[in-house]
């Protein structure tokens, strides 16, 4: 599995157990358990994501993804900023837009990077 791969793949487990949440919190369980543990379980999935290596750009995507809950308070994984958001937290989002999209372009092999 490459570097790449491993980090997508932590990153994808941190967008499902976001999503996990969300479902936990509609259903009326209690929220103080149901933050502690996501915040647990997110707190090891970004400690085992940071500690690998990016070496292309899709991990490199994926981790300044999986910092924008953190940099953009209150929003998801692939959630754009709202109209509220600072002019930091939007440039933030678009730097994540366009590493993914230097990644798309290095996959399909159509850039001269």
């Amino acid at each position: 599995m490459t570097t790449d791969t491993r980090i997508s793949a932590v990153f994808s487990q941190l967008v499902a157990n976001e999503r996990h949440h969300d479902e936990l919190v509609a259903s009326s369980q209690p929220y103080a358990e149901l933050e502690d543990d996501h915040n647990d379980k997110r707190a090891d999935l970004e400690a085992g994501l940071f500690s690998i290596p990016a070496a292309g750009m899709r991990g490199i995507a994926a981790k300044l993804a999986a910092l924008w809950p953190d940099v953009a308070v209150n929003r998801s994984y692939g959630q754009p900023p709202s109209a509220q958001h600072d002019l930091a937290v939007r440039r933030f989002w678009d730097v994540i837009q366009e590493v993914e999209r230097m990644a798309d372009e290095v996959e399909q092999g159509t850039t001269g990077v």
